[in-house]
């Protein structure tokens, strides 16, 4: 004897829905990326900072040190550029306003002051020669690039700051969905560290947008969801599946009523008590529990 249920086909609320598949990251806004504003040799403003480590908003985290590098002192050679391109551009700016220099000349004097400007500008605060960096964003340190003593070019990334306030869904959803897209409100996932399924408006989260526009070469487009980060690390592969604004005056049947055999769907509609139909059906969407009956079944029918 096989258990089953019987109950009746009704209709009621439904929600489209779409699997696919996401990363949870942070969002790019909090993400800082410390780079070297100056060549110098990095210092260790704590000797226990490391990847993984805390950090606050405004904490000191390196300084570089331009005045003991093999090639000189880097601020001192910039401030030497920058104070001659200044005194050449104050020199001829009289000349050019009298006409007695080209606008040529009066030009290249500019571009050049301009250009030792922008090379003195992250020395004129240091102390000593030396440069401060610290944390734009308070978070966790998530790739240290360089070790206490390095050498460090100007624009080589230092060091990862990842914020903890917010973290970001982004959802891989085939074309074939394209048109679906502004009907998508909420997302329910799960991850391969957590048994648990969390929804992001559950989490106090919203959608925040949803691509206009296809890459060329690609299938996918891709669909963002933001909420209170919790214990997400980034990079977390997450298992989707997109929900819909709910319709009302949908018909609906559990999945476990459909069976399948070649491509085409049944159910078994009740006649007598002890007498069943195989009927075929055509369905529509499905949330996981409960799938859409487009035809082939009756409301009321058992």
């Amino acid at each position: 004897m096989t258990d089953f249920k019987v109950e009746p086909a009704t209709k009621g609320f439904f929600r489209t829905t779409i699997k696919c598949s996401g990363i949870i990251s942070a969002p790019r806004s909090q993400i800082q990326i410390v780079t070297a504003p100056v060549s110098g040799i990095v210092h260790f403003a704590d000797s226990r900072l490391t990847e993984n480590s805390q950090v606050g908003k405004g904490k000191s985290l390196f300084t570089i040190s331009s005045a003991t590098i093999s090639s000189g002192n880097e601020a001192a050679k910039a401030e030497a550029a920058f104070r001659k391109a200044e005194a050449d551009r104050n020199r001829l700016e009289p000349l050019y306003d009298d006409r007695l220099i080209s606008q040529g000349e009066w030009l290249a004097a500019e571009q050049e002051y301009q250009r030792a400007l922008a090379e003195w500008e992250p020395y004129k605060n240091n102390t000593d020669g030396d440069t401060a960096l610290s944390a734009q964003i308070g978070g966790y340190i998530t790739d240290l690039s360089v070790s206490e003593g390095d050498f460090v070019s100007v624009g080589t990334p230092i060091a990862t700051i990842v914020g903890g306030g917010k973290k970001q869904l982004a959802v891989s959803v085939p074309q074939r969905y394209y048109s679906l897209l502004p009907t998508i409100n909420d997302a329910r996932f799960s991850t391969p560290i957590s048994e648990e399924n969390y929804t992001v408006s559950a989490l106090g989260g919203a959608k925040k947008q949803s691509s206009t526009s296809i890459t060329s070469g690609s299938t996918l487009v891709e669909m963002l969801f933001e909420f209170p980060a919790g214990n997400f690390p980034d990079g977390t592969f997450a298992d989707v599946t997109l929900l819909g604004a709910e319709r009302g005056g949908v018909l609906t049947l559990p999945l476990s009523a459909i069976t399948e055999s070649q491509g085409l769907y049944y159910v078994y509609v009740q006649l007598d008590e002890e007498c069943y139909m195989r009927r075929e059906v055509r369905i529509g969407d499905d949330d996981g529990e409960r799938v859409e009956i487009i035809a082939g079944v009756d409301p009321g029918e058992m």
